[in-house]
């Protein structure tokens, strides 16, 4: 491996603690957020490595877990859509979860939880926190782990962390990409990390439920602020009628920012019984993290997200725009 490492000396503080916690626990519970993207997928899929680098006993659980498109990835099997009633931790591990509410509720958690996540917006909710808001993904700060605590990263750990780096830097499309990204991926592809069937998995091989949802959204734009900010939405019914979320395409958000001259892009999704979700990017002047949070919700500068419950949709989906309008200055 010859990509330079960015640790800074507070975040090998901290890796020695999470280090530490596993060379005295038997068993590990690791927690993605709900509706796993492939930065969720593949650090699930990369800490069942280190665990096993460790000797843990583990299990790997998300909410809303649909194996429609991640399946082809060696040891997806392995992830649960919910955790098993028998299985008593000594450590639970939640992985890009901004907050714990993305996750599983836990009611009997054990004393020890680590938070491991790249959101800078993050609550720190656990006991021990490993927090990067300047990495791209959490795949890359495992990378980052098994190189400090001298992990061998085998083929499938390798396919994972591209898994994880290539989805949530839109396949180095996005602001977020550093130059340090191409020496990793070169190390992961060196490590025998399946870069082809990362590409066939996260960016083709669309159901024709999905691309029918695409067009639902891209025949229903949006466009204010003089183009600067523009939406689409996808109604509960509507949405039923092509399968349900599980067939929206992952980052269709981000369809809607690559329209020249928009600068805020959000996608409203109704959700039964009534809320709404919202799913918003920006191309960095606007930080729709900041538009995002004065609805409870969070994410990054140029990535957030908002999921409110028990609200009514179309009252609810006028303030965030009204929101976006105040923001984009308009």
């Amino acid at each position: 491996m010859n990509t330079t490492s960015t640790l800074t000396d507070s975040a090998r503080e901290t890796l020695e603690t999470i280090i530490a916690v596993f060379k005295r626990v038997n068993r590990a519970r690791v927690f993605g957020h709900v509706r796993p993207d492939g930065d969720c997928i593949g650090s699930l899929l990369g800490m069942h490595h280190i665990l096993n680098h460790y000797g843990i006993a583990h299990e790997l659980a998300a909410p809303e877990l649909s194996g429609e498109r991640y399946g082809p990835i060696p040891g997806f099997e392995l992830i649960r859509d919910e955790p098993s009633s028998g299985f008593e931790p000594d450590v639970t591990i939640y992985v890009d979860n901004a907050t714990p509410e993305r996750s599983f509720a836990e009611p009997e958690a054990p004393d020890t939880t680590i938070n491991i996540d790249h959101h800078a917006g993050n609550s720190r909710y656990a006991e021990v926190n490993w927090i990067e808001g300047g990495c791209a993904a959490v795949g890359e700060m495992l990378f980052d782990f098994a190189r400090h605590a001298q992990i061998e990263i085998t083929p499938d750990f390798a396919t994972a962390l591209l898994l994880a780096l290539l989805t949530d830097t839109g396949s180095f499309r996005y602001s977020n990409v550093r130059a340090r990204h191409f020496d990793i991926t070169g190390d992961l592809i060196r490590a025998g990390g399946d870069l082809m069937l990362v590409n066939r998995t996260a960016f083709e091989g669309q159901r024709r439920e999905s691309i029918q949802i695409a067009g639902e959204v891209y025949s229903s734009i949006s466009f204010q602020c003089e183009g600067k900010a523009a939406w689409s939405e996808l109604r509960a019914e509507r949405l039923e009628s092509f399968g349900g979320s599980v067939n929206v395409p992952e980052n269709l958000v981000s369809e809607l920012r690559a329209i020249r001259g928009v600068e805020v892009a959000v996608l409203f999704t109704e959700l039964r019984p009534p809320g709404l979700r919202a799913s918003l990017r920006g191309t960095g002047r606007i930080d729709v993290s900041a538009i995002a949070a004065q609805f409870g919700g969070g994410g990054h500068a140029a990535a957030a997200g908002i999921t409110l419950s028990e609200c009514d949709y179309e009252s609810n989906r006028l303030k965030i725009l009204a929101a976006i309008e105040h923001a984009v200055g308009c």
